[in-house]
């Protein structure tokens, strides 16, 4: 009696075991012509890297007094001549998991209702991008997105109203006295008349008047603040006054000095690294002072570079699982190890000693977990395990 329960307990184990073993999981690029019963697709994503640049523009505008600015004003460092500049104010590295289409995988079965209740997996959680966020864990609280807004500046910043003083009247009325001769019987005799006409300023003449207002507002403002004309002004009337006068100063100023402009526009390279840019470079961009942003092979231009650099060998890790590890043809869900990585920039070969670390996907190896796990938790950023529970 007790030889017949064994063999009837064997036979139920061989049963559990051989029903475990139907529960598959293929890489999809590896069944070739092979078909198989439909199952669930999922996939082992990669990390991207989303560069983000702000370059500033800067603008200078001679203005149409600064020969006469040492003469009238006594200012000498004004601007010059027009000119142009680009300087990089800022560069953020942002990460984001995105498909791996040499990743996917189907988990099949032939009996899903006895296996998975056997197994106790009743439950699968996806992500976005297909990959497995949970299996049999339902206290995974539903991920929320919001939606980024997103803009694109298409055109450049304008600049209206430049030295709009310098449309000030550029001529002036000159009254000249001539005499007329005129003959009256045998008497030549003349008489003065007034004559009016309109000449153009000179560019001096218009500097020296811009240079006089400059002066006359600038004394007004010391009669302001010093109260020398003993006028009540309220706290508000002052204020508005004292501030006119010197919004007025400061524009006629302008034709002398000139102005300074900026803009900042903002660049986005997306870098999808792949195995063989592990401890090596990418080119980005190219960079030049007085182009602004170019192309990465551009001579005339700094070469901008993303460096990869690997903290944690993940083929340390493949080497022992290859030697110590024996393989098995019963596979459970494969996965990936996540590489540390250090990242920083560099500037025609040379570093920018700021760093930035990510788990780059890519970076690791792929491996699998036996078919006895049926509880697993992976992490939402780089789909690495976080949990495992095996049966």
């Amino acid at each position: 009696m007790k030889s017949r329960l064994v063999i009837i307990l064997l036979f139920i184990g061989v049963l559990l075991i051989s029903s475990c073993s139907k529960f598959r999981v293929y890489h999809l690029n590896s069944l070739y012509d092979e078909k198989v019963d439909n199952g669930l697709i999922y996939n082992i994503p990669q990390t991207g890297l989303l560069v983000e640049v702000d370059v500033e523009k800067s603008i200078k505008i001679k203005g149409p007094y600064a020969e006469h600015a040492d003469k009238y004003l006594g200012l000498k460092n004004v601007i010059a001549y027009n000119q142009t500049s680009y300087e990089i104010k800022n560069i953020r590295v942002r990460s984001m998991q995105l498909p791996d289409t040499s990743q996917y995988y189907l988990i099949k079965t032939k009996k899903i209702n006895n296996i998975f209740k056997k197994r106790k997996i009743n439950s699968f959680s996806l992500g976005n991008n297909l990959n497995l966020v949970s299996i049999n864990n339902r206290s995974d609280a539903p991920e929320r997105f919001e939606k980024e807004e997103f803009e694109i500046n298409t055109k450049n910043q304008s600049y209206p109203n430049l030295f709009k003083l310098y449309a000030d009247a550029s001529q002036v009325e000159q009254i000249d006295t001539v005499y007329e001769t005129y003959k009256l019987d045998t008497i030549v005799m003349s008489k003065p008349v007034i004559k009016r006409t309109l000449i153009t300023k000179t560019p001096e003449q218009r500097a020296e008047e811009a240079a006089d207002y400059i002066l006359k507002f600038r004394l007004k403002r010391f009669e302001l603040l010093s109260a020398y004309q003993e006028v009540p002004y309220s706290k508000e009337a002052f204020e508005f006054l004292t501030k006119e006068l010197e919004k007025t100063e400061n524009q006629y100023l302008e034709l002398f000095t000139g102005i300074s402009l900026s803009e900042v526009s903002k660049y986005q390279f997306l870098v999808v690294p792949n195995l063989e840019n592990k401890n090596k470079s990418v080119n980005l961009f190219g960079f030049s002072t007085t182009r602004g942003v170019c192309d990465a092979n551009d001579i005339q231009s700094e070469t901008y570079s993303i460096q990869f650099e690997s903290m944690a060998p993940s083929a340390t890790i493949d080497s022992l699982t290859s030697n110590h590890i024996k393989s098995t043809s019963k596979k459970g869900i494969y996965y990936r190890i996540p590489e540390e990585t250090k990242i920083y920039f560099m500037v025609n070969g040379e570093v920018i000693q700021q760093y930035y670390f990510e788990k780059i996907s890519q970076f690791g190896f792929v491996h699998y977990l036996p078919t006895s796990a049926y509880r697993i938790i992976f992490d939402q950023n780089s789909s690495s395990i976080r949990k495992v529970q095996v049966k």
